[in-house]
């Protein structure tokens, strides 16, 4: 798991053009108000089991049938360009929601025991958002929380 959220910084890091060292896989509860910490913050908030089961004809592994639930969310020094980075994030996810080794970006290497990643928007009401954000540590940060799901290889 360690390996895949560190392939999904530095995709998130290479595809909106961001500095190394802005892009951070951390508690979003870095981010509350005593904090220094800036930039996109990628955190695992949960983990479930996905509704995806397989073929039927063997139990799936447990990679396979799970998802991992990560929030993005953005403190930058400026407002503006927290916005704007949680807007690019959302349209890179929209308009590419499933990601291989094929259609990576050239400067990151795909996690080699996965064959695909599939990224799906999770709405939040606003009370499920601020009861999130309550639990992290209280201060809202512009976010959005995505299931990601995993695919194996077979040939592991």
């Amino acid at each position: 798991m360690d390996a895949v959220l560190e392939y999904v910084r530095r995709e998130l890091r290479c595809r909106l053009e961001l500095a190394d060292d802005d892009v951070l896989l951390e508690s979003a509860a870095a981010l509350s108000d005593r904090s220094e910490t800036r930039g996109a913050v990628i955190s695992l908030v949960n983990f479930r089991v996905s509704a995806y089961q397989g073929s039927g004809l063997a139990p799936p592994d447990l990679l396979d049938s799970m998802e991992l639930l990560v929030l993005f969310s953005f403190r930058f020094r400026r407002y503006e360009a927290s916005l704007q980075n949680l807007y690019r994030t959302v349209r890179l996810f929209h308009g590419k929601p499933a990601y291989t080794a094929m259609d990576t970006h050239p400067d990151n290497a795909f996690p080699a025991h996965i064959d695909k990643l599939f990224f799906t928007l999770v709405p939040l009401e606003f009370d499920a958002l601020n009861d999130l954000w309550r639990m992290l540590g209280g201060q809202l940060w512009p976010s959005v929380l995505y299931s990601m799901r995993m695919v194996r290889s077979k040939n592991l």
